[in-house]
């Protein structure tokens, strides 16, 4: 691992670099592994497929999830071929296997959602069986009807990785935050030289036309930009910001979304149909701002459902923003933040040292397994 990275920082760096995350997590956490896989509960691939597709390829027009798929197929048979490892994948057709897919439709295994599933070629064909009865960490959550890269009852969806420090976010007083909602990224998408009227379903092309120039109402902004600042200019955007809005690009998820509550600021989730991480586990209406497709493309409306929250609850969704911002990093929580959120659960679930979204990850687990989240001591082994 420690040469694919040095070969590819990005492997540990992209939005999409998560799986490299929970395995370096899974290593370190000698309460949740096992090495004797009779005693495990669930197996964990280590593959780090995704990682192909953040490096520059000359072939960057054919399918990049090519490789992706041959990689996965490659470790799967060698996995069965090697009967010490093959008969637990046999056992349950793999139904108890773990496999990280962070790229923007996750186990579909292709560039695009069309309705049909997996993309099992390229070797995966032989693979069928386990490849349907699998638990895939991703990002993707969307439930739609012609959505068919997610299965709620099965795959358990994390956030992507932000680069960005939670704590100076935290530090800064709310007489700094400005009352606007800020959006800055892509608006555009040029497919090989050809631009994409489908991209966004157009909810960020209509944004920009209905908010182009900052619009304000009553002393709220809204502000579309596209315009690329320096990651550190545009964290201080972020975070002195009262809303971050996270519409929806190709996939119903994005950055924005882990990049807004590491800033300190309200996500505004815009896209249909969609999941997000861990709801079973933490109330979103508490520290975000659900809007529809349709309500931000009509004239004026999202500006106007944002201008209506009160003072008293902005302030409300920042103070759980802040306090919920451990549980959608990689990185090791504070002892202070383990126990702040021990006390809103009630019980002891979280443990300071270790990374937040494993840790939900291994409650997800748990619950699938026994239902229960804790006995005494015991924990998930995976």
């Amino acid at each position: 691992m420690n040469d694919l990275v040095k070969s590819n920082p990005a492997c540990n760096s992209s939005m999409f670099s998560a799986e490299i995350r929970i395995y370096e997590w899974l290593l370190l956490d000698n309460e949740t592994r096992v090495d004797d896989p009779s005693e495990a509960d669930f197996f964990y691939i280590p593959v780090f497929s995704t990682c192909h597709l953040t490096q520059k390829r000359k072939d960057a027009h054919l399918d990049p999830h090519k490789e992706q798929r041959k990689i996965i197929a490659n470790v799967l048979g060698w996995l069965l071929d090697h009967e010490e490892y093959g008969m637990y994948v046999r056992r349950n057709r793999a139904s108890d296997h773990i496999l990280t897919l962070t790229h923007d439709f996750g186990k579909c295994l292709n560039f695009r959602d069309f309705g049909t599933g997996m993309k099992l070629s390229d070797g995966l064909q032989e693979f069928i069986p386990y490849m349907k009865s699998m638990i895939y960490l991703q990002n993707n959550g969307e439930r739609s009807y012609h959505a068919s890269c997610y299965a709620p009852e099965n795959d358990i969806l994390i956030p992507p990785v932000t680069s960005f420090r939670e704590s100076f976010a935290r530090n800064i007083p709310d007489m700094y935050i400005q009352r606007r909602a800020i959006f800055r990224g892509t608006i555009d998408w040029n497919w090989f030289g050809k631009l994409d009227p489908k991209y966004s379903r157009m909810v960020r092309q209509t944004l920009r036309r209905l908010y182009e120039n900052g619009s304000r109402d009553h002393n709220f902004q809204v502000r579309i930009e596209s315009e690329k600042l320096r990651p550190s200019a545009y964290f201080n955007e972020l975070a002195h910001s009262t809303y971050c809005l996270c519409p929806l690009g190709y996939a119903t998820w994005s950055q924005r979304d882990a990049d807004s509550i590491a800033s300190g600021c309200i996500p505004v989730f815009i896209g249909d149909a969609t999941d997000r991480p861990f709801e079973s586990f933490i109330k979103y209406e508490a520290f975000s701002v659900l809007v529809s497709e349709a309500e931000a493309m009509e004239p004026y409306r999202l500006r106007q459902i944002l201008n209506r929250i009160s003072h008293g609850e902005q302030k409300k969704k920042r103070k759980a923003v802040r306090l919920l911002q451990p549980l959608f990093t990689y990185k090791p929580i504070q002892t202070q933040d383990a126990e702040n959120m021990n006390k809103l659960a009630d019980r002891s679930l979280f443990v300071s040292g270790q990374c937040g979204t494993c840790q939900l990850i291994k409650l997800q687990l748990t619950l699938r397994k026994g239902g229960k989240l804790f006995h005494g001591n015991h924990v998930m082994r995976i």
